[in-house]
């Protein structure tokens, strides 16, 4: 704010006003402090700010946080109250509880299709474990399951050949995996003589977080300059695991433990 300090506050723009009022309560060194959105405004590097004065805060002081961000509650909070018009639908220490009860207050996002319609999708069905989906519905899947994708492509006379790969995105909109081949590049596909085509994809041990996730199919030219087929919430992944990190990924590692010898 210092390169705007000698301009009049009623021409400050909202987000300017939210900057000043954070920099000031935060400076203040409360026993509570109640904090509404206010990370929804400014940059990168002003939220960056905030949070690290949050953080040195936490330990003198009770916060409120206000947020539609779950990712920035799970950073944040102990403990998560869902509110829904006015009404406490959910109070609780499990922060996985919490941020699944206010996603499902949320309808999924609608399917949506783009691109040139020379590729289209005839049919398309999904399995995991015991649970199988077709096209737009909603499939049941475990945080480690192998997930398996067939999807029926009707191609129009005169494309001979095309690539396809799928991402897959959070409940923020935020992509979070894209699925190639092996070669980690776009799968080559090819129409037989009646202009169709049947892809197999199969993510083996899809290491997904609790949540929902929506699955795009994208069917691009071969040099990729042109999208044939785009069909966004082609289905839905409702991933379960016993987490609650608000991290859409689990990813195993390789760990030491070393103990001092204590005698």
């Amino acid at each position: 704010m210092g390169d705007f300090l000698e301009m009049p506050v009623q021409n400050y723009s909202s987000g300017m006003r939210v900057r000043l009022g954070f920099a000031v309560a935060a400076q203040m060194e409360p026993d509570v402090l109640l904090i509404d959105e206010v990370l929804a405004v400014g940059d990168v590097g002003v939220g960056a700010k905030c949070l690290a004065r949050m953080a040195e805060l936490r330990q003198k002081a009770a916060f409120i946080f206000v947020s539609h961000s779950m990712p920035q509650i799970a950073r944040i909070s102990t403990e998560v109250m869902h509110l829904e018009h006015g009404r406490c639908v959910l109070v609780t220490s499990d922060l996985a509880a919490g941020l699944d009860s206010y996603y499902e207050s949320f309808s999924s996002a609608e399917r949506a299709t783009a691109g040139t319609g020379e590729v289209a999708i005839a049919d398309l069905t999904a399995s995991a474990g015991q649970s199988v989906a077709a096209t737009g519905g909603q499939l049941a899947v475990k945080s480690g399951d192998d997930v398996r994708i067939v999807i029926d492509l009707e191609f129009l006379p005169g494309v001979d050949n095309a690539t396809i790969q799928l991402l897959v995105w959070n409940q923020e909109l935020v992509p979070v995996i894209e699925v190639m081949g092996e070669d980690l590049r776009r799968v080559a596909i090819r129409p037989d003589a009646d202009g169709r085509c049947r892809v197999t994809a199969t993510i083996v041990g899809m290491q997904l977080n609790s949540g929902r996730f929506g699955i795009t199919v994208i069917v691009l030219s071969p040099d990729g300059m042109r999208t044939l087929c785009h069909v966004d919430q082609a289905l839905e992944l409702r991933v379960t695991s016993n987490l609650g990190s608000g991290s859409s990924l689990l990813w195993p590692g390789s760990w030491t433990v070393e103990y001092a010898d204590r005698g």
